[in-house]
């Protein structure tokens, strides 16, 4: 990861929302860094095991469709199903969202905590530690898209 880079768009964290907005800001030539707390990507859908969901597949469109479509079709992508109810495998989203990110110019970077933001005139910086240390990252946008908002509560703080 290249920390002397201004990112177009930093998202925290990788929840579905966030890699799926990741993925088409990516897609429309966007500069996009991804970054997540956990080692894996999905938010509440695959941390809490959260694998209940009621889903109106006909209203699904884009990318939010074809993440769907990709897990009706994985091998055991849809433990169960009863009309719009289904129980997910989370393992198997885990995995598709890891391999849509890889086929994405998305940059991403995991077990990270943010601690800090500042506005300046042309781009936030954005203070983050992790495994690998402390990492001050340049974007002009930020994209909060956790589950829990947790960078509106950092701005606050």
């Amino acid at each position: 990861m290249n920390t002397d880079k201004t990112y177009d768009y930093i998202i925290y964290s990788a929840s579905l929302a966030g890699v799926l907005t990741a993925i088409d800001l990516s897609k429309k030539g966007n500069s996009v860094l991804l970054l997540n707390f956990y080692g894996f990507m999905g938010g509440s859908i695959t941390e809490c095991l959260n694998c209940y969901q009621s889903i109106d597949d006909e209203s699904l469109n884009g990318s939010v469709k074809n993440i769907f479509d990709t897990i009706k079709k994985a091998t055991h992508g849809i433990l169960y199903q009863s009309g719009n109810e289904f129980i997910l495998n989370s393992e198997t989203i885990k995995i598709i969202l890891q391999e849509e990110v890889e086929n994405s110019n998305v940059d991403l970077l995991f077990h990270i905590v943010p601690f800090y933001l500042n506005q300046k005139e042309d781009h936030i910086e954005f203070s983050v530690t992790g495994k690998e240390g402390i990492f001050h990252i340049k974007g002009k946008t930020i994209i909060d898209a956790s589950d829990e908002f947790d960078l509106l509560k950092l701005e606050n703080a």
